[in-house]
């Protein structure tokens, strides 16, 4: 029960395709804006004082994460986990086993 890339509508894959490059444009203009607007970098600047690190961890673990989702998604672990797991739910088969009184 593997899902591919190949398997993917294309409405989907056309929808990926512009996202993408609408979060790369705006990072590419914001960039750009921060670069030549010293207004904006003195209020980035004092906005974000002292919180450097913690935006660099936040942002490491979000790629991390980003990568481990698209690799378990890639091999179809991550789909076929959620999909069991749906349908034995369904089924009853992952319900709790009754607890049985002590005599």
């Amino acid at each position: 029960m593997g899902h591919s890339w190949r398997d993917t509508s294309l409405f989907v894959k056309v929808l990926l395709a512009v996202q993408t490059a609408i979060i790369v444009g705006l990072s590419v203009w914001m960039y750009n804006e921060y670069v030549s607007n010293s207004y904006l970098q003195t209020y980035l600047g004092s906005r974000l004082q002292g919180m450097g690190s913690i935006i660099a961890v936040m942002s490491l673990g979000g790629l991390v994460a980003t990568v481990l989702v698209g690799i378990l998604l890639r091999r179809g672990i991550f789909l076929e986990t959620l999909i069991t797991s749906q349908r034995g739910s369904r089924n009853g088969l992952m319900s709790p086993k009754p607890v049985q009184k002590r005599q």
